[in-house]
Formats: C-alpha cells, sequence, structure tokens
C-alpha cells in the first residue's frame, strides 16, 4: 500500500470510528495539513462514504461497510430486511374475508429474501494478531481479522487490535463516555484508554501549556538580562526584585500589609 493510501486508509478508519466526517478534526488527529485533511473528505465522498457538504460545511456519513458497524447497528439492519409476521385477528373478532387480489396472491408466494452473504474467510497464513487490551493471541489471515477481533487506530500508539471480549468493554466505554477508578488503574499506559475525543482534547491542552511555557522561558531570560544590566549600573538587585514583587499586589492590598508590618514592630519596640 502505498503513503497516499495508508494515510487515506486512516482517516478513514477515524470517520467511521468516530463517526465525524470533518476536515478540522481528521487535520487534528493524523497531525495534518488543512488541504491535505480536506483532500482525504473529497475521496472520501468521491467513494460514497460521506456526503457532499451542505450550506454550512457540515457532512454526513452516508455509508458504513459492514466490519464498522456494532452488534446493535447489524442486529437492527438484519430485523429491516426481515418482514414481519401477519398477526392473526383476536379471538372473536367478527373480521370478514377479503378476497385475495394477484398482487396480494404474488407477495405471499414470493420467496422470503435471502440472508446476507456470509464473509468469506481467508485461509490461515500463519498471521498472529495480538490483543491490545489482554495481550491474548490468535492466529488469522494478513489480510482478515480473526472473527469478532476490531481493529483501532490511534495517533500515538497506531493501529491495534483488540479480541472480542475487549472490543465489547471499549465500545461500551466510548459509548458512555465514563471510566472508572478501577478501570483508569488497569489501563496503565495504554492510550487507548481514553476516548478518542478525550485525546484530542487532552493533546490541544498539553501543546498549549507547552507554547506558553515556552513563553514564560523566553520572558525569564528576558528579565535576567535586564536585572543584569542593573546591576552593571550599580543598582541593588535584591531590592528591586523585593520592590517588584510588592508593585505587582493590589494597593490595598499591599498597604494594609504595610500597616500591619508597622503595627507588629512596634508592639515589639522595633522600627523599621
Amino acid at each position: 500500500m502505498s503513503a497516499p493510501d495508508e494515510l487515506y486508509a486512516k482517516a478513514k478508519h477515524i470517520v467511521l470510528t468516530d463517526g465525524k466526517a470533518s476536515t478540522s478534526y481528521i487535520q487534528r488527529r493524523l497531525q495534518i495539513g488543512y488541504n491535505s485533511a480536506a483532500a482525504l473528505i473529497e475521496r472520501m465522498e468521491t467513494d460514497g462514504i460521506v456526503s457532499a457538504a451542505n450550506h454550512v460545511g457540515k457532512r454526513k456519513i452516508i455509508n458504513v461497510p459492514t466490519e464498522y458497524l456494532t452488534p446493535g447497528a447489524l442486529l437492527a439492519a438484519h430485523a429491516k430486511s426481515v418482514p414481519a409476521d401477519d398477526t392473526p385477528p383476536w379471538e372473536g373478532d367478527d373480521v370478514a374475508e377479503k378476497p385475495a387480489d394477484a398482487e396480494t396472491l404474488a407477495e405471499a408466494e414470493a420467496p422470503p429474501p435471502a440472508p446476507p452473504p456470509a464473509v468469506e474467510r481467508l485461509p490461515d497464513d500463519g498471521t498472529i494478531y495480538t490483543c491490545s487490551g489482554c495481550d491474548i493471541e490468535e492466529a488469522g489471515n494478513a489480510a482478515q481479522l480473526p472473527i469478532g477481533w476490531y481493529e483501532q487506530y490511534s495517533a500515538i500508539l497506531g493501529t491495534m487490535h483488540r479480541c472480542p471480549d475487549c472490543a465489547a468493554k471499549n465500545a461500551v466505554r466510548i459509548a458512555t463516555s465514563s471510566m472508572s477508578t478501577e478501570e483508569i488503574a488497569a489501563a496503565g499506559a495504554d492510550a487507548d484508554a481514553i476516548t478518542s475525543a478525550a485525546q484530542t482534547r487532552l493533546r490541544t491542552l498539553v501543546e498549549r501549556c507547552q507554547r506558553l511555557l515556552e513563553d514564560i522561558a523566553g520572558l525569564r531570560g528576558d528579565l535576567k538580562e535586564v536585572l543584569d544590566e542593573a546591576k552593571g549600573e550599580g543598582f541593588d538587585v535584591k531590592v528591586m526584585r523585593k520592590l517588584l514583587s510588592e508593585l505587582q499586589k493590589d494597593p490595598a492590598k499591599r498597604r494594609e500589609e504595610r500597616e500591619l508590618l508597622e503595627l507588629y514592630a512596634a508592639s515589639i519596640g522595633e522600627a523599621l
């Protein structure tokens, strides 16, 4: 798989897993430029995965592959394909028999809809899949996950595999957006323990803090240069620092502290 196709596969996985067809969301998750993220979204539109942007620029996911459907969604989709049984009239009701027309007879004689085609399983080729949640291993094919296994992408750890049990637990945790103290302790250093939305938010906050710390470090360097200049001209730097500390306080608070300090000094017979 070429690099552009691999990036597209990751972007498609993020959109289908997180349910967000947003250019800015893809940009943040993959840490790429806006134009590159927009090109990936447009490619998904061409492939029929997401809709065209509406008047406010929003898109919808219109085609979800079977492997991305939850068990509940699969059951709902199958239920829609199976017609409901005819309910017999209640006992004792006087219901007149209605002559069956040709259309009704044709519907009655029509064969039931065929069940969804079974997914063809590829033979094992020696590929070993390891669950990132419990370290259980299962043999499979490099082109197809074992039955019930789930593939998840993390911006930090890359592509990870989950066994059926861990996939179910992870789906419930993401759906409820909650974790207990025990889950947090058991997760350890597993980055996937935090939901993808929380990962993105956390990364944004950390990056903002990093930029602020860099700004603070630069300002401290500038302050040191000014104080060194004052020291070179004969000023007492310690006194200047104390003066700066006092000037940073609220004037009323500074006056109150000064009066209280003078009162304490006078009470013990000392003069300031």
